[in-house]
């Protein structure tokens, strides 16, 4: 434990931090559904980019808490390796095994082309940009670039917790260290993008979008240690927040933005008291951001893409990932707490 237990932030365990990754969730499947099957989307004020950046602010808050509560780096990384790779397994292999029924290619050619060992090799090591596809699978569909897109994100999650005790031990030589490092990235993500739309030069685009999920990253990890300064605001901080929210698109104040959604994810985290249960259903969040993808492109693979397949799709994603967190994840997560006690 790299604090003392009377130095660690008190941290209300009624809170809603379940409902918003639910939520958060959803708002990616439905985003997704209509992008990939080539349908107009219908009018958010949540998009799958803001959905993704309010993950990281999510993951920033109980990651930091998660290192901050763990008795060694050793022990930290275990939970994370089982909190994460389960699933993220599963889902690849799933996907895998499940596009062999709707690809161009007999069994036989489908198991042993080269492209589906690529695709297994780079998916299981987080590093689907190399091969996202599989063969024979997807070539008249309205989104062909991947089986599944949401598995970008994993891999610099997976970065940033690797780099927590960097990030840990800056801020507690330091506090103000993390802060003042976010307004920083916030201007710099604001002249990549800038120049991403100037030059179109898409390198530019790429490591903006890289900065800009681990600035929402370092956000989360800087509300959670300076938890007790900012909780007595919380109300304020919401309402500021939600004003800041909608002015996104107007120059300047997109600088503010990732304040803005994080203030927003924080206040109403530790607000509206009648979601705190939420929970209690199980954390169908991780499972519903990897699984909605591939159900939606296996439908559309076979044909099955009319309007009101949405709803269908979501039912399917929402039973996988309650199945997932009860019969897999949730077990695997408490055998490793019985393995510490």
């Amino acid at each position: 434990m790299i604090l003392k237990r009377e130095e660690l932030p008190n941290i209300p365990k009624a809170n809603n931090f379940d409902f918003l990754r639910f939520v958060l969730a959803c708002a990616v499947a439905c985003c997704h559904y209509y992008r990939m099957t080539g349908r107009p989307s219908l009018a958010s004020p949540i998009t799958s980019p803001t959905a993704v950046s309010g993950f990281f602010a999510i993951s920033g808050f109980l990651i930091f808490m998660s290192f901050c509560n763990s008795q060694s780096f050793r022990e930290y990384l275990i939970k994370r390796v089982r909190r994460i790779f389960p699933a993220y397994i599963g889902i690849v292999i799933v996907a895998f095994l499940l596009f062999s029924l709707v690809s161009t290619l007999d069994w036989q050619d489908y198991f042993t082309n080269k492209e589906s060992l690529s695709y297994l090799l780079a998916n299981l090591s987080f590093c689907n940009f190399l091969h996202p596809t599989l063969p024979g699978v997807l070539a008249d569909a309205p989104y062909t670039d991947s089986i599944n897109p949401s598995l970008w994100t994993l891999k610099i999650e997976l970065a940033l917790y690797l780099c927590i005790p960097l990030i840990a031990w800056v801020a507690l030589k330091k506090k103000l260290v993390l802060p003042i490092l976010s307004v920083v990235i916030s201007i710099l993500c604001y002249y990549l993008n800038w120049k991403a739309d100037t030059t179109q030069i898409l390198l530019y685009e790429k490591v903006g979008t890289i900065l800009y999920q681990s600035n929402m990253f370092i956000i989360g990890s800087s509300l959670y240690l300076f938890f007790d300064k900012v909780y007595p605001y919380r109300y304020y901080i919401l309402v500021v927040s939600l004003l800041l929210y909608p002015l996104k698109e107007s120059g300047w104040p997109d600088i503010l933005f990732p304040f803005a959604l994080a203030g927003c994810i924080f206040g109403l985290a530790f607000t509206l008291r009648f979601l705190n249960n939420f929970g209690r259903i199980g954390d169908l969040s991780y499972g519903v951001y990897l699984f909605h993808a591939p159900i939606i492109q296996f439908f559309t693979a076979k044909g099955w893409n009319d309007e009101n397949r949405l709803l269908l799709v979501l039912a399917i994603t929402f039973s996988l990932a309650f199945l997932s967190w009860h019969l897999m994840e949730k077990r695997i997560l408490k055998r490793h707490r019985k393995q510490i006690k």
